[in-house]
């Protein structure tokens, strides 16, 4: 899951965080796009995540977290993290490609 921080006012913000943990959802069946999150809890405000967000205007700050429990009750291994870093690579050369079709198909 990914947690991020929630853009106030412009609609278009709100959205645009949205686009990179819908893509990697979309790369590996592993992320789920459905257990992100997009809210600033107050206990998180002196995260690396807000701070950027706030003080910096960084739209797309994350935190990835992972659990050794894994997800359906199978446990995560060591190839089933690479395979994740290797979908997270994968989708941000996806995200950041000079085509913006993939962009825009999310």
């Amino acid at each position: 899951a990914v947690v991020s921080t929630q853009s106030t006012g412009d609609p278009s913000l709100r959205l645009q965080e949205r686009v990179f943990p819908n893509m990697m959802g979309r790369n590996t069946s592993k992320f789920k796009y459905s257990s992100c999150r997009f809210k600033v809890q107050k206990k998180k405000e002196g995260t690396g995540r807000i701070v950027m967000w706030q003080q910096m205007g960084i739209l797309n700050s994350f935190t990835m977290e992972a659990t050794f429990a894994g997800y359906n009750n199978v446990h995560f291994n060591t190839r089933d993290l690479e395979d994740m870093g290797y979908h997270f690579c994968d989708t941000l050369l996806d995200y950041c490609d000079p085509d913006p079709s993939k962009v825009e198909h999310v």
